[in-house]
């Protein structure tokens, strides 16, 4: 409960990061900036800076709707079991503290990743709002992109870790 407790504030505290960041991009930089940018990271559309609020707004829709999810998770389970999609076999378990358990654990793995998600997002922004700038996406921005999708693989490993305990019960 620590853990998923800590992870939300985590996930919390890095999506108010990204909008203090936007704020402080939008009072920092000129009127006109960079708004898209090429397979090469170079620039090749300009706007107007209010643009750069769209990225705060989108890149906060997920990490916000899943810590709402982890919150009231078991409200949700009990009373709209479809709306989550849990293992079928969470459901098997005649003791309630060893499924609550299975739940946690399945909900500390989903925020763990999303806080790795989050943080990812966070830094694409800086490399957005840096690359508005410049007209230059940073060199770094590739690497940022392709975190999340390289932490999938721990995180499905220890799923299927997490879903091994059926055959133990």
């Amino acid at each position: 409960m620590k853990l998923i407790r800590g992870l939300s504030i985590a996930i919390a505290i890095s999506v108010l990061l990204m909008w203090v960041l936007a704020f402080y991009y939008y009072f920092t930089i000129p009127n006109r900036i960079a708004t898209h940018f090429d397979i090469n990271g170079i620039a090749n559309s300009y706007g107007n800076k209010s643009t750069l609020f769209v990225i705060p707004f989108s890149f906060s829709i997920a990490p916000l709707l899943i810590l709402i999810i982890a919150k009231y998770r078991f409200k949700i389970i009990k009373k709209y079991p479809y709306l989550i999609n849990l293992p079928a076999f969470f459901y098997l378990f005649k003791d309630d503290q060893l499924k609550d358990y299975l739940i946690d654990k399945y909900f500390e793995a989903m925020l763990g990743y999303t806080l790795i998600l989050t943080l990812s997002l966070l830094f694409a922004e800086i490399g957005i709002f840096e690359g508005s700038l410049s007209g230059r996406l940073p060199k770094w921005f590739d690497l940022v992109i392709l975190i999340p999708i390289i932490a999938v693989i721990p995180y499905l490993f220890y799923l299927k870790k997490l879903y091994s305990l059926r055959d133990n019960r």
